[in-house]
């Protein structure tokens, strides 16, 4: 984990957490997948301008990072901030919030059902009409989806008439 960044402590701030990680990896892999096409691995770069788009606090970048970027350029990005950081932990991680447990997964597994319609050559991602097509229950598990790129402060993305829930 990244310095700062600790575990949450009891069921329900275990349960935000999941719940967070699931929605930001999910957005900025259908914003990832938009912009540069579906890859085995984004520049962090890419990642960062994703996610400082959505405008996500720094809490779970780190894991964003071990989701989309390389080996290498997770462990450049953290020696560059004298940080520590495990990429096969971090992955394990995601892999078990939003891929079925999968440490092995792609930007597909990430996405959910129906990506492989095709994320890139979808004209915008990030619509409401694209929503039908992401019909996974387990990765939507009722939360808002990524149908807007401005946020309320709170993480909200808008789409639910400004509730942050």
């Amino acid at each position: 984990m990244e310095s700062g960044t600790s575990e949450p402590k009891g069921l329900i701030a275990r349960w935000i957490k999941q719940r967070t990680l699931r929605r930001q990896i999910r957005c900025i892999g259908f914003d990832l997948a938009r912009d540069h096409g579906k890859k085995t691995s984004y520049s962090t770069a890419e990642v960062r301008t994703a996610w400082l788009r959505r405008g996500y606090s720094s809490d779970y970048f780190c894991y964003a990072i071990g989701a989309f970027a390389s080996p290498r350029d997770f462990y450049d990005y953290h020696l560059e901030r004298s940080e520590i950081c495990d990429y096969n932990e971090m992955r394990q991680e995601v892999g078990d919030i939003c891929a079925h447990g999968n440490l092995y997964f792609s930007i597909d597994d990430l996405l959910g059902a129906g990506a492989v319609l095709g994320a890139a050559e979808s004209p915008d991602l990030g619509s409401s009409e694209s929503a039908g097509w992401f019909s996974d229950p387990w990765l939507l598990d009722g939360f808002p989806t990524c149908d807007s790129d401005s946020t309320h402060g709170d993480g909200d993305f808008g789409g639910d008439g400004g509730s942050s829930d």
